[in-house]
């Protein structure tokens, strides 16, 4: 992965009358995301800013993004898997930087409790999600106040 200072350098290298900088933010995503939307709502925001796949879906029903499907489509086909998490419908809200090693592990013992096997599709995880729900579980790592299902 291109560090965000190097893109930074060589973007203000080469456009000596258009210089950026780059602002890191040390707390956890959803703290960068209220100083974002506070920004954003003072009229202070950045042009751009990094998000974890995850906060895109956020981010675009709060109205914090901007339709970049005309310019991102080029380069939809080099990175078609980490392109569609930058995607909320037909809509694009940014371009993918990096994707790390996405690994989902399970409790079998809790699995076969419940009678869920691994699911290997969306359809089958949100269908392993609901029947978890329905016994007060949840199989991802979200709050109870978050899960869908």
């Amino acid at each position: 992965m291109v560090k965000v200072d190097e893109i930074v350098a060589k973007w203000n290298a080469e456009h000596p009358d258009i210089q950026v900088s780059a602002t890191k933010s040390d707390g956890k995503a959803a703290e960068m995301i209220k100083k974002l939307e506070t920004d954003i709502k003072a009229n202070n925001g950045p042009c751009l800013a990094q998000l974890g796949y995850g906060e895109v879906p956020e981010m675009f029903v709060k109205g914090m993004t901007e339709d970049v499907t005309e310019y991102a489509k080029e380069y939809e086909k080099n990175f078609a898997g980490a392109f569609s998490l930058m995607k909320v419908g037909e809509t694009v809200v940014g371009l993918p930087q990096d994707t790390g090693p996405l690994v989902y592990y399970y409790n079998k013992a809790a699995f076969d409790e419940l009678g869920i096997s691994v699911p290997t599709t969306i359809d089958e995880f949100q269908a392993a999600a609901a029947k978890a729900a329905e016994n007060g579980k949840y199989i991802a790592a979200f709050q109870p106040d978050e899960a869908q299902y």
